[in-house]
């Protein structure tokens, strides 16, 4: 039997997060949102086995998640969106939970 000690979190933007990234004044990266929802960031979360868990997890986290996911394209604060809240990030993204986690690393 496989003790869980963690789920997985993954975090795939929605077309607001594309338009916030082509508000940027630096227009010379294009990327669709297919470019941006292929290969999204994964967190490690405690365990999740229910829906409930899931809805505990996004609003613990999602504060410091959206503010992750700004800071991957923009390093400068000033240009992040000012409402940033749990509604904001539900509009920003989608989310799904993976409770199997398997490591083939050896570790």
């Amino acid at each position: 039997m496989v003790e869980r000690d963690f789920s997985v979190m993954v975090v795939r933007p929605k077309q607001p997060y594309l338009d916030w990234t082509r508000s940027d004044d630096d227009q010379s990266v294009q990327v669709s949102l297919e470019d941006l929802r292929h290969d999204c960031t994964a967190y490690v979360v405690p365990v999740v086995e229910s829906p409930e868990d899931e809805q505990r997890v996004v609003r613990k986290y999602h504060a410091q998640v959206f503010e992750n996911e700004l800071f991957s394209w923009s390093t400068d604060p000033s240009t992040w969106p000012k409402r940033r809240g749990l509604k904001t990030f539900r509009e920003w993204f989608d989310v799904e939970f993976h409770s199997v986690v398997m490591s083939l690393t050896g570790a």
